[in-house]
């Protein structure tokens, strides 16, 4: 199962002196998890980032002014593995924790029985390729 994926961030960067501006960064990707039973998945991603300036203050102390708009285009590739374990504890009834999960009006007639730990290691690589970027604020 192909997952496309969309990030959008914008930043509006304000300094005293030098230049200023919107930074605007587009991430679309698509994500190709892989499962094998309950031992391990992982996901393949493919994607790339595309980084948009919009300068209101081009000045840069002691060199050449900016350009007031710029952009630059990184493709990325990641690959994630991991695994996870898992322990469910029963709880005593009358102990500490039921009696903080159970406070507030909403979680009166509720109690906390079980507590489940979880450890989920995981190792990713990501692969971005060298980019020119001198001229970039």
């Amino acid at each position: 199962k192909i997952t496309p994926k969309l990030a959008i961030t914008s930043t509006d960067f304000v300094r005293q002196q030098d230049y200023d501006g919107w930074r605007t960064d587009i991430a679309p990707s698509i994500v190709m998890p892989f499962r094998y039973k309950n031992y391990f998945q992982s996901a393949l991603s493919v994607g790339v980032n595309q980084t948009l300036y919009n300068l209101r203050d081009t000045e840069v102390s002691g060199g050449d002014d900016l350009s007031k708009n710029q952009d630059r285009t990184v493709p990325m590739v990641s690959y994630t593995v991991g695994t996870g374990v898992e322990r469910v504890y029963d709880l005593d009834k009358g102990n500490w924790l039921s009696e903080i999960a159970g406070l507030g009006k909403e979680n009166r007639d509720s109690s906390l029985v079980r507590l489940k730990h979880t450890i989920e290691p995981y190792v990713s690589y990501l692969y971005v390729p060298e980019k020119p970027q001198e001229d970039l604020p």
